[in-house]
């Protein structure tokens, strides 16, 4: 996806998206969404390469220690999720300013998911799974939604330390 500005009326494309900032997510499950929404546009323009993209932003947003294990558990979460759904994703533009503070509704019930698992509330993320794959078999994306939870918890406590005792 390129960038663009917001008289294209891009951030229309997306009905029913709210604002990510009332959303309730955490500065690193924000970041997550940043590399999934980059991935996805890897998907959605392959020759824009946003892939390369995605992987320079995790590097850039979480520890050396776990960028690249959180880059790799982001995508297998995207790929876990794609294999059940059966219609088209929509994501907001991860290079427009505008669209990127819009979270569209799928997005909303992706990273609802990875939030309810770490918060221990695997009964909600379940609800969030079934409606984002659709009815769906889900078993697979719950499970790498789970592994990028604790590596996301790993990369918060990571955080939370002094530097002297990383």
């Amino acid at each position: 996806m390129r960038p663009h500005t917001p008289k294209t009326t891009c951030h229309d494309a997306v009905p029913s998206a709210v604002a990510l900032d009332d959303a309730g997510f955490s500065t690193l499950e924000r970041q997550c969404l940043q590399v999934m929404r980059l991935y996805f546009s890897s998907f959605a323009e392959p020759q824009a390469s946003g892939w390369v993209g995605a992987i320079d932003y995790a590097r850039m947003s979480f520890s050396a220690e776990r960028a690249m294990d959180l880059a790799g558990a982001i995508l297998d979460t995207v790929q876990a999720m794609r294999t059940s759904r059966r219609s088209v994703f929509n994501f907001s533009n991860p290079l427009c300013k505008h669209c990127a503070k819009l979270l569209a509704p799928a997005e909303r019930h992706l990273i609802s998911t990875v939030h309810c698992l770490r918060a221990g509330k695997s009964e909600e993320a379940g609800v969030h799974a079934m409606l984002l794959c659709e009815g769906n078999p889900s078993k697979r994306f719950l499970t790498a939604a789970g592994r990028l939870g604790h590596l996301l918890d790993a990369e918060e406590r990571l955080g939370a330390m002094a530097p002297a005792e990383r």
